[in-house]
């Protein structure tokens, strides 16, 4: 069991199992976790059942842990990419289809053997 004693701005002083202990908080990542020390070795367990007490010992006297400032700054989530919708190139001609290459400056829409499919693929479609 957890007993806060003492309370000294944000440092926070107790036992558990009589084990003395004394609390600070520190910041990690984006949270504020409470640093544990004392004369006595703590188990992982115990840690982390000091500083839940802690904070809310804290929380009820009415003092506030230091907001956490991130060094770095998250980035920004990138919004997915909508792609536009495809051009129908149904009902061109292939002779339609040169031009609007032509007229976009896509090379290679005049050459010898040149299908209606390969035009299409050159336009995106």
């Amino acid at each position: 069991m957890v007993k806060v004693t003492a309370i000294e701005g944000n440092t926070v002083h107790g036992t558990i199992s009589d084990k003395e202990f004394t609390a600070t908080p520190f910041q990690w990542g984006s949270k504020m976790l409470m640093k544990v020390t004392g004369e006595n070795t703590f188990t992982q367990g115990e840690k982390v059942a000091i500083g839940h007490a802690c904070k809310k010992a804290l929380r009820t006297a009415s003092v506030e842990l230091p907001t956490p400032v991130l060094k770095r700054p998250r980035k920004a989530k990138e919004e997915p990419v909508q792609e536009a919708p495809k051009e129908d190139f149904t009902g061109k001609t292939v002779k339609e289809l040169r031009n609007l290459c032509k007229e976009r400056g896509i090379k290679g829409h005049s050459r010898d053997g040149v299908t209606r499919s390969d035009l299409i693929t050159l336009l995106g479609g």
